[in-house]
């Protein structure tokens, strides 16, 4: 349809027309504008890509307006959001992407650190009512090392994946879901039960015993504070595998071996915590 044509239809025929509409040639300015606030209207979610001085109505009506950094003149980038700095169309899908992907690295830190947080606070707290404190203060460095350093890098090392573009983004949407709520809560009780419960389920195994070092250690319960910050360790290495996904995907593995960075840091993680020297530092 021509722009003179389309002007001279009735707001209701517009109306009708408008989400058929697929080429307005010869059309004014005004003619963009007017098509962009129908569309408006209707419900759509218009996004108007333009680089003359004549799309600046239509660029400054849209919800998403995007013109050309380079070709694009200074009335169209007064008048849009976004400006492709590259003049390459494409670079939106990237940018798109990539703003996903920012949003998914921030849900999944948030559902792998907590739960730690949150069993180190409670076993620190309690640690006044247990006879000896379940982890020494270097060991407790290096859980938050694995926390604050390694984990992150991990998990920010994931790629955007094609999927996401598949999914509408809901403005209004939770930062935590209902999913990653119940992730936390059983998280955080599986790694509160590992501080609290473990060192009770090693007494209760037979034949089961403590090396007793009172010359290096005033605290002679070693292999159980060995055992349990291992332990401790490890889960958390498996939460940050299971943090790699938000949604209840059974494979915590799929895709993992496309990231070499996150098998790289897995692996340091394991081989350090292995290699930890428990006995002479704790003390």
């Amino acid at each position: 349809m021509n722009g003179q044509r389309f002007r001279a239809l009735s707001p209701d025929d517009m109306k009708a027309i408008a989400p058929q509409l697929q080429v307005l040639a010869r059309c004014t300015p005004e003619d963009k504008r007017i098509l962009v606030e129908m569309l408006k209207e209707l419900g759509e979610t218009v996004c108007v890509a333009g680089d003359g001085t004549n799309d600046g109505p239509a660029l400054n009506a849209a919800h998403v307006g995007v013109t050309l950094g380079i070709a694009g003149t200074e009335v169209a980038e007064e008048a849009s959001d976004v400006i492709l700095t590259d003049d390459n169309f494409p670079s939106i899908v990237k940018v798109i992407a990539e703003g996903r992907r920012l949003n998914e690295f921030m849900r999944k830190l948030l559902q792998f650190q907590i739960p730690v947080k949150a069993a180190i606070i409670v076993a620190t707290l309690a640690s006044p009512l247990l006879p000896s404190p379940m982890l020494s203060v270097a060991q407790l460095l290096w859980v938050l090392t694995i926390v604050d350093v390694l984990a992150p890098l991990a998990l920010a090392s994931e790629t955007a994946a094609p999927t996401w573009l598949k999914h509408r983004q809901v403005e209004t949407s939770p930062l935590f879901t209902v999913k990653m709520t119940k992730h936390v809560l059983g998280q955080s009780t599986y790694q509160i039960a590992i501080l609290l419960l473990l060192p009770l389920f090693f007494s209760q195994i037979p034949g089961y015993q403590d090396i007793d070092d009172p010359v290096s250690c005033n605290n002679p319960s070693y292999t159980t504070r060995a055992l349990v910050f291992n332990t401790f360790v490890f889960a958390q290495i498996a939460n940050m595998l299971n943090s790699r996904h938000l949604d209840r995907k059974l494979n915590v593995f799929e895709g993992v071996s496309n990231n070499w960075c996150f098998m790289l840091i897995a692996s340091a993680g394991s081989s350090l915590t292995f290699s930890f020297p428990h006995k002479p530092i704790w003390c």
